[in-house]
């Protein structure tokens, strides 16, 4: 699934461009750390995976979320 899409599902109200490259915590102001964590929530649920609690502190940007899931085996 699309990383983007889960973002648009739990923030359907954001302004943002998807294809942004510098998307990240902060660029719009529903993704702040709260919102980051139920993104990585949502994320495990929707990927079936489990982020360490250093991923967690560390995965700030849609940049760094796809990567740490392509290390995961999964496509975003």
């Amino acid at each position: 699934m699309k990383i983007e899409l889960l973002l648009r599902q739990l923030f359907p109200d954001a302004e943002f461009d998807p294809e942004d490259p510098m998307l990240e915590m902060g660029s719009f102001p529903e993704w702040d750390s709260l919102g980051n964590l139920n993104l990585l929530m949502l994320i495990e649920e929707t990927c079936d995976v489990r982020f360490t609690a250093d991923d967690m502190a560390e995965l700030k940007s849609m940049k760094a979320i796809k990567a740490r899931l392509a290390e995961l085996g999964v496509q975003a």
